[in-house]
């Protein structure tokens, strides 16, 4: 963004042209449009290694990067790739089987390779070896994995634009959710066999992440039938200075599954998560049938104070998706 001061003389004057501006005197914020077919290949690289999957079929690592479809520009979104990683059977099993489909956002992070050069920035949550073991012990069910990049690499502050809504009841018409729906959901139902319907389409996010997971699934509960919000920034408030509590609180109880966790240490939304999880209870949502709240002590965590990063989250990252995934 650029900082504009409009100087008359002795006068300060705001730019009329500019609703971002931050007071009458001037200051104003300007967000400029970056060229959508800018695409971030030096901090989103296709995760390539020698990886075998030692549980399953033998097969090799591969994520698959489709090219997304769609008037991207239109929405003011930096082009990104997406990776998605499908199960063992997806080319074993017969041609016409289906798969459900969870999104998670911080795609470069999600992998045990290194999402771009030097390794992931927070350190990676190692959904492929997770899911490799827990598909071939049986304790969940497959599906196919879309991991869906920020940009904050090259664009630093873009992350909590995107995943912040401006405006939770007009989250409709946020260009990201658009994007998100319109462009990388529909490349994914048109390039790979996936299962119709919300119950079969899950967002997956932590942090800001998380509560991006929990404002599609409330606002868009007729596409996104589950959410996993680990650690989700629930302190978050709009322009029109309402919460996702508030959103909750506007909506009669929907059919869908929300899990909802956080550690035990400053910075990790603990507090906020624990409310929400009362404002579920308090609304009549059953627990651990249409919400689940998990609380991580994170003991082994808390000498060092981390416990808002990628590697707590990836120690329990089984439990969502038992919830989510797990074999009836």
């Amino acid at each position: 963004c650029l900082c504009v001061d409009f100087v008359d003389g002795k006068e300060w004057h705001a730019d009329p042209q500019n609703p971002h501006r931050d007071n009458e005197y001037g200051n104003s914020i300007m967000f400029v449009h970056m060229d959508a077919g800018i695409c971030v290949r030096r901090a989103c690289a296709v995760p390539h290694r020698d990886y075998w999957r030692p549980y399953s079929d033998g097969s090799q690592f591969q994520v698959i990067e489709p090219e997304v479809s769609g008037d991207i520009g239109a929405f003011g979104i930096l082009k990104r790739p997406i990776f998605v990683y499908l199960p063992p059977s997806y080319f074993t099993s017969e041609s016409d089987r289906k798969y459900p489909v969870m999104y998670v956002h911080d795609g470069q992070n999600v992998f045990s390779t290194p999402g771009h050069r030097g390794g992931p920035c927070w350190g990676g949550l190692y959904l492929d070896e997770i899911l490799d073991r827990m598909w071939n012990t049986g304790e969940i069910e497959e599906f196919i994995l879309v991991a869906i990049p920020n940009v904050d690499g090259l664009l630093p502050g873009n992350r909590k634009k995107e995943y912040c809504t401006g405006s939770f009841t007009e989250a409709s018409r946020d260009p990201f959710i658009r994007y998100l729906i319109e462009c990388v959901k529909r490349t994914v139902d048109e390039k790979f066999r996936t299962k119709d319907g919300p119950k079969s389409t899950t967002m997956f996010g932590a942090s800001m992440g998380g509560l991006l997971s929990l404002t599609l699934a409330v606002t868009h509960n007729h596409v996104f039938g589950n959410a996993i919000c680990m650690s989700p920034s629930l302190w978050w408030v709009d322009r029109n200075n309402m919460s996702a509590f508030d959103l909750l609180n506007g909506w009669k109880k929907m059919p869908i599954r929300l899990y909802l966790d956080s550690g035990d240490g400053e910075g990790d939304n603990m507090y906020e998560t624990r409310q929400m999880a009362e404002l579920l209870r308090s609304l009549g949502w059953k627990e651990d049938c249409e919400f689940m709240y998990h609380f991580d002590a994170c003991v082994d965590k808390r000498e060092d104070r981390v416990t808002h990063n990628e590697q707590v989250w990836r120690d329990r990252v089984h439990v969502p998706l038992k919830f989510v995934f797990g074999k009836k």
